[in-house]
């Protein structure tokens, strides 16, 4: 009996004991959270943003395609008291599958594969079709299927580049820079990137040109080339020709427009004694008749500038004391520069002398024969002519005529001419005279430029060579006769 009453005092305790420490063991029975799950997963770029379903262990979808794959902002929420890694904040690419593990406050792992893609494109268009060349540029007008239209008739479809703009994503077969010459229809294909394609095809042709003119009428001498005068309102093409050229023998060059054709054949047509018709016919089949008239120049005639007031030293020096010149090396020449206003051809040219050749020291008369001869040049100095006249015995001053009528030359209007004159062997001579010139300002015809001319033994040169003269202020009395 004592001992069941012992026990049941040490029962007793055990329970009163146990009832004060209840909070103690609640706290040390208190069991971590297992969960580790993503809840959400959300994508935000700008204004866009997509939730997206989350399964067991994955994420997948697909975003629009014109939204690129970085710059992102991942929002993802998970398990109360787990964590994530690697941080999603530090993620701004989604351009290759993910992988993020989620641990859970017990400790416990979840791995999720995010696959995340943009959607393909189907876009497969050409938005813009430009044909360059050198600095031409010409966009075409995009239809459906097809680019069609017209470069300009002077803009050859060689040696051109296409520059071509095309959808997003998309790309474009023949490659356009593989394209240097549209001579037949082109087919592109436009191929999108989720691989529909698209083809269209390209008809351009360079206009056909309408021009039908000529451009240039050419008249081919033995020394010369003569052009003719074109009236592209009336149709008329005139020239006036030298009289020592046969009209019923000419030889011409014609000059078209590009792409037209002419009838009939100038390289068949010798005989202009009577007025001739050529048709031009252009590209596009448009023809235009031209009247070739050709006549001989027929108006006589004569100008001479024969006021003076001045002469410049002319021909050789024999002079033993004059400064910085030796005696019998030099030669002294004249010249005179013609704007024709006319077509011209000259009969004869002539110069004006003070008077006879003489020795300038003791002022003796050279009484003895002597030559001048005249070269005619152009305004860059080269020679087109030349002649001799020569002067007797008893030539004391005065006009000294050049004959022209031989050379066969022809001066066309509106162009300026250099006449130069000089004594044969002056230097040696060392005989001379006065050109006889005017040294008042004035307009006109015998107010061209004036030159001078000088030679020496000494220097090896002659007044053949251009660099020998140069400009005067003087204007020199000259005189021209011929039929213009």
């Amino acid at each position: 009996m004592k001992r069941n009453t012992t026990l049941l005092l040490l029962i007793t305790t055990l329970i009163v004991t146990l009832s004060c420490n209840k909070e103690y063991i609640l706290i040390n029975n208190y069991t971590s959270n297992s969960e580790n799950e993503i809840l959400s997963f959300s994508l935000k770029k700008g204004s866009f943003i997509k939730d997206f379903e989350i399964s067991e262990n994955s994420i997948l979808g697909l975003i629009p395609n014109h939204i690129e794959l970085d710059g992102f902002e991942l929002e993802i929420t998970i398990s109360e008291k787990a964590t994530i890694s690697p941080d999603p904040k530090s993620i701004t690419r989604i351009d290759k599958p993910l992988t993020f593990v989620v641990t859970a406050e017990n400790g416990a792992t979840k791995t999720y594969n995010i696959d995340i893609k943009r959607e393909l494109s189907d876009e497969k268009e050409i938005i813009s079709f430009f044909i360059r060349k050198d600095s031409f540029t010409q966009e075409f007008e995009i239809l459906e299927n097809s680019i069609t239209g017209f470069t300009p008739s002077y803009i050859e479809l060689s040696d051109i580049e296409l520059e071509i703009t095309i959808s997003d994503n998309a790309t474009i077969s023949p490659d356009p820079k593989s394209i240097t010459k549209i001579d037949k229809l082109l087919t592109f294909i436009v191929t999108a990137e989720n691989s529909t394609t698209k083809t269209y095809n390209i008809d351009i042709r360079r206009e056909l040109s309408k021009k039908n003119d000529i451009i240039s009428f050419k008249i081919k001498t033995t020394d010369q080339t003569l052009e003719a005068s074109i009236d592209n309102i009336e149709n008329k093409i005139t020239k006036k020709l030298p009289t020592f050229l046969n009209l019923s023998n000419l030889t011409t060059e014609v000059n078209i427009s590009e792409k037209a054709s002419i009838s009939p054949l100038p390289i068949d047509i010798t005989d202009y004694s009577s007025p001739v018709n050529f048709t031009v016919k252009a590209e596009n089949g448009v023809e235009k008749t031209y009247t070739v008239t050709l006549e001989h120049i027929s108006n006589s005639f004569s100008n001479t500038c024969n006021q003076s007031n001045a002469s410049k030293w002319f021909g050789g020096d024999s002079r033993t004391n004059a400064p910085d010149i030796s005696p019998y090396d030099r030669n002294v020449g004249t010249g005179q520069s013609v704007l024709f206003q006319n077509d011209t051809e000259l009969s004869s040219f002539s110069i004006k002398l003070e008077s006879g050749f003489k020795h300038h020291e003791t002022g003796a008369p050279h009484n003895e024969t002597v030559k001048l001869n005249l070269d005619i040049r152009n305004t860059r100095g080269e020679i087109i002519s030349s002649t001799i006249t020569e002067l007797d015995s008893t030539f004391l001053g005065g006009w000294v005529d050049f004959d022209l009528s031989d050379l066969q030359l022809f001066f066309e209007a509106n162009t300026e001419y250099i006449f130069t004159w000089y004594l044969i062997d002056g230097a040696n001579l060392g005989v001379d005279t006065g050109s006889s010139a005017y040294i008042d300002s004035g307009n006109g015809f015998c107010f061209g430029q004036g030159y001078s001319g000088q030679s020496n033994i000494s220097l090896n040169n002659n007044l053949k060579n251009w660099n020998t003269w140069i400009k005067h202020e003087w204007y020199f009395n000259i005189k021209l006769q011929g039929k213009h």
